[in-house]
């Protein structure tokens, strides 16, 4: 994830490729369209380093921390609502700064360091 933010590794896009630009960095993928999302890579990161840390907290073993399962929905927008009630102004104004982008699911497993014997 730091080579994605630092540009020197391309993450290649293979579905819904519409628009997405072609470099070259994703010939060693054997594909030819990608990106560097940072945005992205840097929120990620920092859930790592939170896992990492709520583990150190519950004095679990953080080597043998592993993630089972990552999921990223999307959320509630208002555009279709604001863009429904564009012609009344009324309701424009509650919906305005209320869009969110994403809900994102993290599950991590540490496994239980054997008591001493």
């Amino acid at each position: 994830l730091k080579d994605v933010i630092a540009k020197k590794q391309i993450v290649p896009f293979r579905r819904h490729v519409g628009g997405v630009g072609r470099k070259a960095q994703a010939k060693n993928f054997k594909c030819s369209q990608g990106r560097w999302p940072e945005k992205s890579a840097k929120i990620l990161l920092q859930l790592l380093k939170n896992a990492e840390s709520n583990a150190e907290v519950k004095a679990l073993n953080t080597d043998a921390l592993v993630i089972d399962h990552i999921q990223v929905n999307r959320a509630f927008t208002s555009a279709l609502l604001s863009a429904f009630f564009n012609s009344c102004k009324r309701i424009l104004a509650l919906f305005s700064g209320h869009r969110p982008c994403e809900h994102l699911k993290f599950f991590a497993w540490a496994f239980l360091p054997t008591p001493p014997t």
